[in-house]
């Protein structure tokens, strides 16, 4: 016998101002009512109108008669215009993360196995910027067979040139973004996004010539970082541990390149407090930089952060992207939602 089993599949939820339409469905998205106080300043007589907000009902609430009164009287006085209802009562909501955390994840691609780590917000989000990856940089068929968070990392790959600070100061443009913590700025270089301007950082290899990253493999590394500020009056000391996974040649040359990301993250700091700030102090930091412990993992492909940050707008489960059907695509697979889940008013 064949049963109802509910599910977003058979979810009916749409916004609506008709009260006939609410009566016991359900609330699908938090009712917020928004209205204005008047202030007068005794003093003064000056008039002054703050616009509250307050919310009257979460998700999930089942809309019987004393809630429909409520609802019945913020729509007559224009403190809400309309609510999206639902026949499902769904009170859990997906959290969003703030700030990109890494995901391992695999692929069989034309029958071969494929390991890739980058940057995403979500599981939601990791899957769509994996297929979207592989889909752009592959060809034939592909199964997406594995994908997981894990412990934070900083992700490197080798620039190709160990540059001075002034040369990178030369070189690397400033990336308008809060997202990046110099990462974007090393990517850069990383990438060979810069390797037309003055003959610096990750020239292309010439006709017959062996490219030297076919040989680099992924190294995690944990390193002791010693941070010395210098101020007019004394030097400040600061020391921590810090986990890396840099793709490159050697672990002593991982160890270089993580005091050249530290030289970078600083320079990409000074640009946004001088852009804030232009008679800004900028504070002279050295850095040190010892490998406590270093491995090799089983990684290929590294999926650069500048592809991730183009994903931020969809990591809001309210801006995920749907065709007309209701489906959202993840690559070439779709997840089918009802066509009745509508952002349209009845």
């Amino acid at each position: 016998m064949k049963t109802n089993v509910p599910t977003r599949r058979s979810e009916i939820s749409f916004y609506t101002s008709d009260p006939a339409a609410m009566l016991n469905k359900y609330i699908a998205e938090p009712v917020i009512k928004t209205y204005t106080q008047t202030f007068i300043n005794k003093e003064t007589g000056e008039t002054t109108e703050i616009e509250r907000s307050e919310r009257l009902f979460d998700r999930g609430t089942l809309i019987d008669q004393n809630t429909l009164e409520s609802i019945r009287f913020s729509l007559a006085a224009g403190e809400i215009r309309r609510i999206r209802i639902s026949n499902q009562c769904r009170q859990a909501k997906e959290s969003t993360s703030y700030s990109h955390f890494p995901f391992r994840a695999k692929a069989i691609i034309n029958h071969k196995p494929h390991t890739f780590i980058f940057y995403a917000k979500s599981l939601r989000t990791a899957l769509l910027i994996l297929a979207d990856y592989i889909e752009l940089n592959f060809e034939g068929n592909f199964a997406i067979t594995e994908i997981r968070a894990t412990d934070y990392i900083t992700i490197l790959t080798d620039p190709g040139y160990i540059l001075s600070e002034d040369e990178a100061e030369d070189i690397y443009p400033p990336y308008d973004t809060d997202e990046d913590d110099g990462t974007l700025l090393f990517d850069y270089a990383s990438t060979g996004s810069a390797h037309c301007v003055k003959g610096k950082c990750f020239e292309e290899n010439k006709e017959g010539e062996e490219d030297e990253t076919k040989n680099h493999r992924f190294y995690q590394i944990t390193a002791h970082i010693t941070t010395i500020t210098s101020t007019p009056s004394k030097d400040d000391k600061i020391e921590r541990d810090q986990t890396f996974l840099i793709r490159t040649s050697s672990c002593a040359r991982a160890n270089r390149i993580i005091l050249f990301w530290l030289r970078l993250r600083l320079l990409h700091e000074n640009r946004k407090k001088l852009a804030k700030d232009p008679e800004a102090t900028i504070e002279e930091k050295t850095f040190f930089s010892q490998v406590e412990e270093s491995k090799v993992v089983p990684i290929r492909h590294y999926i650069p952060l500048e592809f991730s940050l183009a994903y931020s707008y969809y990591d809001d489960p309210a801006n995920q992207p749907s065709d007309q059907s209701g489906s959202l695509p993840i690559g070439s697979y779709t997840i089918d939602t009802p066509p009745t889940y509508s952002n349209t008013e009845k």
